[in-house]
């Protein structure tokens, strides 16, 4: 029963028939969390109607994705990994046939992550990225710096780096990631008691 335009600091529930309750969109919520130390508590579902331009630290990072993280922000899943699913979705028109694998610059991928940041226990899939060179074409699932912790990032697509490309992984699995150059599962970032 969340409201988008919640402004973080009135009761989550008013009393009556009021919605005035948690933001819906992980977007949205992350225009209130945005202060080193804040946690964001995801209720299980699919978050996958939202997309934005990402905005990191002040600058633009090229691409789509379903949230950023602010640095110093967790997002962190309060119900089960395989219910709390960021999704993302391939390039409008394209399919996993063509090369790259349906990426496209209207591809949409998955968490990006700011210094500092942490998304966990989610399952993150069906993102894309854009084909080509450059930061913008790496990281369906999860990009950036931060940190990656107890998720299941599954059926990503990406040149590089379909899984994730940058961040830290601690106790993730990655299966069924579709890459065309190198690092289909993982590009960058370390690897700790991770399942490939």
């Amino acid at each position: 029963n969340g409201d988008d335009s919640y402004d973080g600091k009135a009761a989550v529930w008013a009393g009556g028939t009021s919605t005035v309750g948690p933001r819906k969109s992980l977007v949205a919520i992350m225009k209130v969390a945005k202060y080193d130390g804040d946690i964001v508590y995801a209720a299980e579902g699919t978050y996958a109607n939202e997309a934005i331009k990402v905005v990191a630290g002040g600058g633009t990072q090229t691409g789509n994705y379903r949230v950023s993280i602010p640095a110093g922000v967790s997002l962190i899943a309060s119900g089960r990994q395989d219910m709390t699913i960021i999704e993302g979705q391939p390039a409008t028109g394209a399919s996993l046939d063509e090369s790259p694998y349906g990426c496209g610059s209207d591809a949409v991928r998955g968490v990006y992550l700011n210094s500092g940041s942490v998304v966990k226990g989610f399952t993150i899939r069906k993102c894309y990225a854009a084909p080509g060179w450059g930061s913008s074409y790496y990281g369906g699932g999860a990009a950036g710096g931060g940190y990656v912790i107890d998720c299941h990032l599954t059926g990503n697509v990406a040149p590089r780096g379909a899984g994730s490309c940058g961040p830290t992984a601690i106790r993730c699995r990655y299966d069924g990631n579709r890459g065309n150059w190198t690092g289909t599962d993982m590009q960058g970032g370390n690897a700790f008691n991770c399942l490939f």
